[in-house]
């Protein structure tokens, strides 16, 4: 056992239970699962995801939608849980949220942590070569900030797995439901990811080239192909995929993302945006799946399936 000295005095953790800080959207929420998992086969420790940040919407607006997965890693969703699992007294992890949501407010930075600082793992992917090595360097550390984008390399060997198993337990409503059924009544289903309105003045927005060429690619492949676009600039998308084989999808906002990608999962094959989302689309994915070289975020990995444009 471990003895931290958290503020309200000593307390024992328990040194085979590692904590990890999530947040982000759905796509950024698969990745830092994906690491837990390969973590937790690694190290054969108990991994939890502290996704108490999704309490707070100032903090964090996006929904915690990995809850809707099967998943063989323990939420924590409460500030309760938190306390208990970490050892922290409760009234001391309220006091330190309480002013980091001050902070973030004010000057856009955390302060306090839910534990000392030497006990924290900041950052791991810009330190270690990959998870493997981070693994054999935990020693005491109990709780892991800010972990990101690990190379899709650390996750191949567990591939079959997330595909096996990354499947929402959620159930459509009617409008979604239509669309699902129209999509796998269609021989040859393509999704087109489109990603911009909060990507603009961060990463390479894709343009119509790129989507154009992708498109061309798919039917002169597959003279039967329907297209399904998603995406969250609906005006973009509603402007440019006109075809008569393009199905543009609008029936769902950033509160729905889990619904888009359900309906997105269901097609046979696909084409990327530069997104966390459409990556785990994509490798999840047993058809063909095209997406762009040398973009930010990077998407890497071999498999026979990928068409590189």
């Amino acid at each position: 056992m471990l003895w931290l000295d958290l503020g309200g005095g000593q307390q024992q953790y328990n040194k085979n239970r590692i904590v990890v800080f999530l947040e982000g959207g759905l796509g950024n929420q698969l990745f830092h699962y994906a690491f837990c998992h390969v973590l937790k086969e690694i190290t054969k420790k108990d991994i939890y995801l502290d996704c108490t940040e999704y309490q707070n919407t100032d903090t964090n607006p996006r929904n915690l939608e990995i809850k809707y997965f099967d998943l063989n890693i323990k939420l924590i969703t409460t500030n309760k849980e938190l306390s208990k699992i970490l050892k922290v007294n409760f009234y001391f992890l309220l006091f330190k949220k309480f002013v980091n949501k001050i902070n973030i407010k004010c000057f856009k930075k955390k302060i306090f942590y839910p534990v000392n600082k030497q006990k924290i793992i900041f950052y791991p992917h810009l330190h270690y070569k990959n998870i493997y090595e981070l693994s054999f360097d935990i020693k005491n550390r109990i709780y892991i900030y800010g972990e990101y984008l690990w190379h899709f390399s650390n996750f191949i060997p567990f591939r079959y797995f997330f595909i096996n198993t990354l499947y929402p337990k959620i159930n459509l409503d009617s409008k979604n439901n239509m669309i699902y059924e129209k999509i796998k009544s269609s021989k040859n289903s393509c999704m087109i990811h489109v990603r911009r309105g909060d990507f603009v003045g961060i990463y390479e927005l894709l343009d119509m080239d790129y989507y154009k060429m992708a498109m061309e690619i798919m039917r002169e492949k597959y003279s039967d192909i329907s297209f399904f676009v998603f995406g969250n600039d609906f005006d973009f998308m509603q402007e440019n995929f006109i075809d008569d084989d393009c199905n543009v999808i609008n029936i769902n906002n950033e509160s729905k993302v889990i619904f888009d990608f359900v309906l997105m999962q269901s097609c046979k094959h696909k084409i990327l945006a530069n997104s966390t989302l459409s990556f785990w689309l994509g490798f999840l994915g047993s058809g063909d799946v095209i997406y762009k070289e040398n973009i930010s975020p990077s998407f890497t990995y071999s498999a026979k399936n990928l068409i590189v444009l």
